[in-house]
């Protein structure tokens, strides 16, 4: 009988392990684009003329681009297309599209949707919000803009969940969150922290890193993937130490604070104690969401050359120290002015917004 009882408990045993084994190996729902892997193939931007800072910056961006990459550009209206494919011929550029989102947009285009490596692309987007001003709500067109445009190529998928794209940064293995996805979604359905979790990782078939405490603003904005293993990190002690009052054309009156840099200290402080590697740039915290950062740039991997998009401001011993990490740690930069447009909250990686990756 003792017998007989131990063999069903091994075959219980067994079926279980099986049944997690298969849960694990399950494929996800939505395998969207990892932030640093594989070379760029295709990019979406959003052209707004009223935004000439933000043009700049995009077009610094474009123009440094390998010339077998697709750009498509979302605009407003047929008149604004126009324009953007003249200043497209302009650029140098060959490989472009222009979209007719048919209505005011802005020109941070990786907010709206999150993008899977899949065929047909699916064009993840959050839960339909309809506060703030009319441009940002506006956003919400643009993936079924694509959608329409590239049927075959496209398709839209929502989320019962409130999000932008910046609050979800993805590696091959790993998705990255902050507190700032529960305060968007903790009158969404979700009991906790903890079954926000594993929903996120059920849907993107990726192990949740939550980030809490972390600096209250887009992910991005003070972490990038760089590999398996290893994480690029605004460190505001870095910046605090290069930093020198009479930098010129910049908010003079950074935040220099320990209270500004102990959310940052707590990133690289979670980040190391789950065993990652933890490469320091500089940031510089100004205000809310207000930050001089390098980890919000543009990542490809092209013929085992890995290659970052990197925000520059024009502030020698900020940017050659940034370059210098990225250096070590294996990259070319190509360097992106973002001089004008970081006190709007952002830099080329929320303008820009991969579509697929080779």
């Amino acid at each position: 009988m003792r017998w007989r009882n131990r063999l069903i408990g091994v075959i219980a045993g067994l079926a279980a392990a099986a049944a997690i084994a298969g849960q694990r190996h399950q494929r996800p729902e939505l395998p969207i684009l990892p932030e640093n892997e594989g070379a760029l193939a295709s990019v979406e931007v959003q052209y707004e003329p009223g935004s000439p800072e933000l043009t700049r910056c995009v077009a610094s961006f474009l123009r440094q681009l390998e010339p077998d990459v697709e750009i498509i550009a979302a605009c407003p209206d047929e008149r604004a297309c126009a324009q953007f494919r003249e200043l497209a011929a302009g650029w140098g550029l060959h490989r472009f599209n222009t979209v007719n989102a048919g209505a005011p947009i802005t020109g941070w285009s990786k907010d709206r949707f999150l993008v899977t490596g899949s065929h047909p692309a699916a064009l993840v987007t959050p839960r339909q919000e309809t506060a703030g001003f009319q441009s940002r709500t506006n956003d919400q067109k643009v993936a079924p803009a694509l959608a329409r445009a590239f049927p075959g190529r496209f398709r839209t998928k929502a989320l019962p969940i409130r999000f932008e794209s910046g609050d979800i940064l993805a590696s091959r293995e790993h998705v990255f969150v902050s507190d700032v996805l529960w305060e968007k979604n903790g009158n969404s359905g979700f009991g906790s922290r903890a079954e926000l979790a594993r929903y996120l990782r059920k849907t993107f078939g990726r192990k949740v890193v939550w980030l809490s405490p972390a600096p209250p603003h887009h992910i991005g904005m003070f972490l990038a993937p760089i590999d398996r293993t290893t994480v690029a990190v605004g460190d505001p002690d870095l910046g605090r130490r290069l930093w020198r009052p009479d930098i010129c054309g910049l908010p003079d009156r950074p935040d220099l604070s320990d209270a500004a840099a102990q959310p940052f200290r707590a990133v690289i402080s979670q980040l190391e104690k789950s065993g990652f590697r933890v490469v320091r740039v500089p940031c510089i915290y100004f205000e809310p969401q207000v930050y001089l950062t390098y980890t919000n740039g543009v990542f490809e991997t092209r013929g085992g050359r890995r290659t970052v998009y990197m925000p520059i401001y024009g502030q020698q011993a900020l940017d050659d120290s940034a370059r210098r990490a990225y250096e070590a740690a294996g990259f070319q930069v190509r360097a992106v002015p973002v001089r004008d447009v970081f006190r709007h909250r952002g830099t080329i990686g929320c303008l820009v917004n991969v579509l697929r990756r080779g």
